[in-house]
């Protein structure tokens, strides 16, 4: 594939993307011990094709305290094993953030909860912090598991 004009190494993948699945990898030590914090997941296309391996990194103390809330690191690698991006989520106590990282241009984004009222709303920017992409989420959240984000 050939490179596109400002692109993070690895992150060219996402080009031609529309949907992206997300799988988390369970061990049998998690059911087991429920100590373990990081976590593996895969990520790949509509079509079944793995794009990238991603690894998370959080305190087990924080994951047992905070659930979905925790703040977190996390790693994201081509199915060559090269780092495409890393994210960093610091704790927050309501609305939540994500800073999005690339190893060759630095700090290239973040992802930030808005305020709102009946649906959880998302606002992708990008370095210059111009909001690119919103993503809503279903209406009426409460007791949801969240799957269903457009």
């Amino acid at each position: 594939m050939s490179r596109l004009k400002d692109c993070p190494p690895g992150l060219e993948l996402l080009a031609p993307v529309d949907q992206l699945l997300v799988h988390r990898k369970v061990t049998i030590s998690e059911f087991v011990s429920r100590e373990k914090a990081d976590h593996e997941y895969l990520i790949g296309n509509r079509f079944g094709d793995r794009l990238y391996s991603a690894y998370e990194f959080s305190d087990w103390g924080n994951a047992s305290c905070y659930s979905e809330n925790r703040p977190f690191k996390m790693r994201v690698f081509s199915n060559r094993g090269v780092e495409a991006i890393c994210f960093d989520r610091p704790f927050s106590s309501c609305y939540q953030c994500i800073e999005a990282y690339s190893t060759s241009h630095g700090h290239i984004g973040r992802v930030s909860q808005i305020c709102g009222m009946c649906r959880p709303t998302f606002s992708v920017t990008g370095i210059t912090n111009d909001c690119f992409l919103t993503i809503y989420g279903p209406l009426c959240c409460c007791n949801s598991s969240f799957d269903d984000f457009k």
